[in-house]
């Protein structure tokens, strides 16, 4: 120190070495010799694929599209083990908690909880897998007609998406057709992923009306046919099963098979108890016609009266032993 301090030549070339040192340690960042970033990726191990297909999509095939993207993540050596949960929420971290992923339990939503090997046992980071595996899974989701997310856990705190956009207007047609234009400037902005937005798909209606005079004729009320129509879509309690080996009474659920309750056209096979004839088949006085979703709700919605033995579905609700 004490040639600086004595020598004012040595002082300016000290403070000249140091700017130069200065002005070329900030220059590697334009140049592209350094890379920076506020909140560089973890090595997590683990990531997961959410999966979202078209409301109204039955259990069963949202199922089978997380099969298929369950096969292809198991052909990955960095892979470990990828429970797969359909119609229901994963494990969620704090990530999940504030993406909301524990409402996740519509029979369209599934999700995939991928765990990767440690890592000491792999060479390439978790970011670097979860871009590789991104075109994979979108291109088997694009055959089903699904929407993939790969979600990674965030080195900082967790927002709802990296990009968001709120759309406000006066009317939800409005809001919609902005909001379409902007998911259309997402997808094709390169660097841009996992696009999606929180809109519901258009659903057709079934409505199915009673001619209250045929009906009449046959002695059957519409508040009936209304309560064989909860009966026949969403069950009801026939009792109870006392067992001695439940520590409480189990109910006994009486459905119809999840095929005849798919079906639009299972009304038309009802069979009615009518108090001027025996039986009086659903169809013969009944119609049925299926609009958009947008259209106005119908004042008397009718069905069948659900009775016929035939048609009866005994549904446990737990194991138990008959007497």
């Amino acid at each position: 120190m004490t040639p600086l301090i004595q020598s004012p030549r040595n002082r300016t070339l000290f403070f000249i070495g140091v700017a130069i040192l200065l002005v070329a340690s900030m220059a590697l960042v334009p140049l592209g010799l350094v890379r920076v970033k506020m909140l560089p990726f973890d090595n997590k191990s683990e990531l997961q694929v959410v999966i979202n297909m078209p409301d109204g999509t039955p259990l069963e095939q949202t199922a089978r599209v997380a099969q298929a993207l369950g096969e292809e993540l198991a052909r990955q050596p960095d892979v470990l083990k990828l429970p797969t949960y359909t119609g229901t929420s994963g494990p969620y971290n704090f990530n999940g908690l504030v993406r909301h992923y524990y409402m996740r339990r519509q029979p369209n939503q599934a999700d995939i909880q991928v765990n990767l090997l440690p890592a000491s046992q792999r060479s390439v980071q978790s970011h670097a897998i979860a871009k590789r595996l991104r075109p994979l899974l979108d291109a088997i989701g694009n055959q089903y007609g699904a929407r993939i997310q790969v979600s990674e856990v965030p080195p900082g705190p967790p927002v709802i998406q990296t990009l968001v956009a709120e759309v406000y207007g006066p009317d939800l047609a409005g809001q919609t057709e902005v909001a379409q234009q902007i998911k259309s400037i997402f997808q094709h902005t390169p660097g841009v992923v996992d696009t999606d937005w929180y809109v519901e798909d258009p659903q057709p209606r079934l409505e199915i009306r009673v001619d209250e005079v045929k009906a009449a004729q046959h002695g059957i009320a519409v508040s009936d046919v209304a309560r064989a129509l909860v009966l026949a879509i969403s069950g009801t309690q026939a009792g109870l099963i006392h067992d001695g080996s439940a520590r409480e009474p189990v109910p006994a659920i009486v459905e119809l098979d999840r095929a005849d309750r798919s079906s639009e056209q299972v009304w038309t096979i009802f069979v009615c108890p009518a108090r001027t004839a025996a039986w009086c088949r659903c169809g013969s006085w009944s119609s049925s016609n299926t609009r958009p979703s947008s259209a106005a709700s119908i004042t008397k919605t009718c069905a069948a009266w659900f009775m016929s033995q035939a048609t009866w579905l005994a549904r446990w609700k737990a194991q138990f032993t008959p007497f």
